[in-house]
């Protein structure tokens, strides 16, 4: 039986997560709401962690709300960093952590897509302390896997698809920043894709460190054109504004060009990935269902 520890478990990625290991017999998931495992505090980390023992962790939890972390840098820094630490510190020492971080680690000066060695320059408070979490991974002599993703997406919650098909519905008015790039990611790809590493085994096959990789779906479009691509499968006729990044008054910054590049991941794992416009199609089908 392998025990699974989600922390996480009601956002895009870990609600996804939840219903697919709960279909395995074999598999014991252990899903915490954050009140049973509050991640801003260590008295509640160590509480809940005493006395069990998990064969992975799978950490969907964050703190996401880009603009808010800026104003709540504590609470930012201990919920994406220090409650890594915690955890480290606490969690039985074969348990093998899997941990989801973001694109906002780079500064959006490339023009080429981004490569898990290059060099991190985060811009707001949200990406410092998501490669703070990084960097206190990097710590500990554990196997650990590192999925960078990007343009995160799901048919629930807050996010860029849900907040476009609602201005659709409600017949709003809609604009967008056209000379921002990004990688967008499903949320059920991605959810597929760890669902498969961990129950292949194939997550045992990394070295006892910090293994970093990028997890988006291929392709690279700017966030103006992908909800282009949204509106059109919608039949959404109304005329989209075109909004420059330049003079877009942001509260926290975000890379004007944050692609990464998934190569590494592709080869290593032998997984091929959707390309964007598939998986947009996928996930709306999931929606309107």
């Amino acid at each position: 039986m392998t025990k699974i520890l989600l922390l996480g478990s009601t956002g895009q990625l870990g609600s996804i997560l939840t219903q697919l290991f709960l279909q395995l017999s074999n598999f014991n998931i252990s899903n915490p709401t954050s009140s049973e495992c509050d991640l801003s505090s260590e008295k509640s980390i160590i509480n809940y962690l005493y006395n069990k023992k998990f064969d992975i962790l799978i950490n969907c939890a964050a703190f996401t709300n880009v603009d808010l972390a800026e104003e709540k840098v504590k609470l930012s820094n201990i919920i994406n960093s220090l409650s890594l630490k915690f955890l480290c510190d606490n969690l039985n020492q074969d348990c093998s952590i899997l941990h989801i971080s973001t694109d906002y680690v780079f500064d959006g000066n490339n023009n080429v897509p981004y490569l898990e060695t290059d060099f991190c320059r985060p811009l707001s408070q949200y990406g410092k302390s998501k490669h703070e979490g990084e960097k206190i991974l990097n710590l500990y002599n554990r196997r650990i896997l590192v999925v960078r993703t990007a343009g995160l997406y799901s048919y629930k919650g807050h996010n860029f698809l849900t907040k476009i098909v609602s201005k659709i519905k409600n017949n709003e008015s809609i604009s967008v920043i056209r000379n921002q790039y990004t990688s967008t990611t499903s949320a059920l790809d991605l959810s597929n894709f760890i669902y498969q590493i961990i129950i292949s085994k194939k997550i045992y096959s990394l070295e006892k460190k910090l293994n970093i990789f990028h997890y988006v779906n291929d392709g690279n479009i700017s966030w103006f054109k992908f909800a282009l691509e949204i509106c059109k499968i919608y039949e959404y006729k109304k005329k989209i504004e075109a909004l420059d990044y330049s003079r877009y008054k942001f509260i926290a910054k975000r890379p004007q060009y944050s692609v990464l590049n998934n190569s590494k991941l592709k080869n290593y794992f032998n997984v091929s990935i959707n390309n964007f416009d598939n998986s947009l199609k996928n996930c709306i089908y999931k929606f309107e269902k």
